[in-house]
């Protein structure tokens, strides 16, 4: 009982410290400007339509809404670009270039202080900035982590706190996205995201911005909505095989930059990449997969990803056919067993 009443105390002491902060704020003409860039390649009108609007509703208003055209080439999308016609909206277009150029270009032509990123099939609640800049500026943090919500589950469960310590942010981060935070527009000063054209070109960006903030502060009340789209980049089932090499090259690409820390660091770094990179099914099922993992992580990362991704059941034991179908591939308590087909008769 004196634990909950503990727990609730401090909820309510939260609460009232940030209502109090948030009128301080709101009074205060010269808070800093914050850019927000939302790349765009052939979404839905539907879907940018939300994405914008969630930033035009913001109870935060200084914002300036940057919206990079990678490209477009669908009418709809199209369409609805050329119809935006709004003071706080800039709409900028280039040649397709993917969404790490795109995020790079938005950057150039940010005007403010802070910056902040959205998908375009994504979309914000009415208080997310407002909860952000409140907890950036009230500690004069560097970041601001918000919470990452997909079909309404919670990818991060972390307290509001504020930490200087890089063990303790490591130990935070649940997802590579940047989308979910705010950064003040100096930390990326010699930062830029990757322009090959990869997947998960944000995560090891967001692992250099962390390392590189003196101070991150973490608000579990500010809320992102991913929006799972099966027909869209990230969740095309077409795109798997690619999504799963581009996870091999970020993770040997962090692995590589990671080397510039301390053991303690970087083994800290991999923990934070492999949880949400490291691809379980694919360990098990896939001997090449397998073998570049276990090449950039140490065994007992491995068993931890594998504890945390997989079922029981099914780090036990699976069965399974060879790429060349020859034999059928049994795993037993991580051991593999090779069995020889029978000949059609």
């Amino acid at each position: 009982m004196k634990q909950g009443a503990g727990m609730f105390k401090e909820w309510a002491k939260n609460i009232f410290c940030r209502q109090i902060f948030r009128l301080k704020v709101n009074e205060v003409s010269c808070l800093p400007k914050l850019s927000v860039i939302v790349p765009v390649y052939n979404e839905k009108a539907e879907y940018i339509r939300r994405a914008i609007s969630s930033l035009i509703n913001q109870q935060f208003q200084n914002i300036e809404i940057i919206i990079v055209d990678d490209g477009s080439y669908k009418k709809e999308t199209v369409e609805f670009l050329t119809k935006i016609r709004q003071d706080n909206i800039k709409v900028l277009h280039k040649k397709n270039g993917g969404l790490g150029s795109a995020r790079n270009y938005g950057l150039a032509y940010a005007r403010g202080k802070v910056i902040g990123f959205l998908d375009a099939d994504d979309w914000v609640e009415d208080d997310f900035y407002l909860e952000l800049m409140t907890v950036l500026v009230q500690h004069d943090s560097d970041m601001a982590c918000g919470v990452l919500y997909c079909n309404g589950k919670k990818y991060d469960k972390f307290p509001c706190c504020t930490l200087v310590d890089a063990e303790k942010k490591l130990k935070l981060i649940n997802n590579g996205s940047v989308c979910s935070k705010i950064f003040k527009k100096e930390l990326f000063n010699g930062v830029k995201f990757p322009e090959d054209g990869i997947y998960y070109e944000d995560n090891p960006v967001l692992l250099k911005l962390l390392l590189k903030a003196s101070k991150v502060s973490f608000n579990n009340c500010a809320k992102y909505n991913y929006f799972t789209n099966n027909q869209s980049i990230t969740h095309n089932k077409e795109k798997e095989e690619k999504r799963i090499k581009d996870s091999v090259i970020v993770l040997l690409q962090i692995k590589n930059w990671s080397n510039g820390y301390d053991e303690k660091i970087r083994n800290l770094i991999m923990e934070v990449s492999g949880r949400i990179l490291f691809r379980a099914c694919s360990y098990v099922r896939d001997e090449m997969y397998r073998r570049q993992m276990d090449n950039i992580f140490t065994s007992k990362q491995i068993n931890s990803f594998l504890e945390t991704k997989y079922t029981l059941g099914q780090r036990i034991f699976s069965f399974k056919n060879s790429k060349d179908k020859s034999h059928k591939i049994m795993t037993f308590l991580g051991l593999h067993i090779k069995i020889k087909r029978k000949a059609n008769a």
